[in-house]
């Protein structure tokens, strides 16, 4: 267990509120600098590391989904192998963030967890992950509604035709039949 200490600028009352200066870090940065995570951190990313013929590179995802230069960069170069590349390093991490997220109620059980910081530290955790999950969902939402070409699909909600269908549950066992699905198009 890491400890920290915070020196204070000023004379500091009992009850006062005390914040960490700095602002805009996401939950990686927190959780391996001061030993928190928050949810639904709006500064949040997942670094994916990308090996394509040009070179490797790495592509930070936020909550807003993939950066607007990357998505540019694909379709004017019509890089389906990039695309393809993105697609699998997303399916990839989310599979290993699910099955990280499966695990850590058992991994640090109450027996495991005793006390209101290890506790506290389990929920920094769930967090972290959790809010990897989200981004890179939203982010595989992104490149579902798009086909190779780069063309957006028509859904049948712009046609005029019958109303979205609500997303199934995707158990684990029907994870990878999912990805298999999605990599089929390219």
């Amino acid at each position: 267990i890491c400890s920290f200490e915070i020196v204070c600028e000023r004379e500091v009352k009992a009850g006062d509120q005390l914040s960490l200066g700095g602002g805009g870090l996401g939950n990686e940065e927190l959780l391996l600098n001061y030993g928190f995570a928050i949810s639904d951190n709006r500064f949040d990313s997942v670094a994916l590391s990308l090996t394509a013929e040009a070179g490797s590179h790495t592509v930070r995802l936020t909550p807003a989904g993939i950066p607007g230069e990357v998505v540019d960069r694909i379709e004017e170069e019509q890089d389906t192998a990039q695309f393809v590349g993105l697609l699998k390093a997303t399916l990839e991490r989310r599979r290993s963030v699910r099955d990280c997220l499966k695990r850590l109620p058992q991994a640090l059980n109450f027996n495991v967890c005793k006390g209101p910081l290890l506790r506290g530290l389990k929920r920094s955790l769930e967090a972290f992950l959790e809010g990897e999950l989200s981004i890179l969902e939203k982010c595989l939402e992104e490149m579902q509604a798009v086909d190779p070409a780069g063309n957006p699909d028509e859904t049948p909600a712009e046609e005029g035709g019958a109303e979205e269908q609500p997303e199934e549950h995707v158990d684990d066992e029907g994870e990878e039949e999912e990805e298999e699905l999605a990599m089929a198009h390219f």
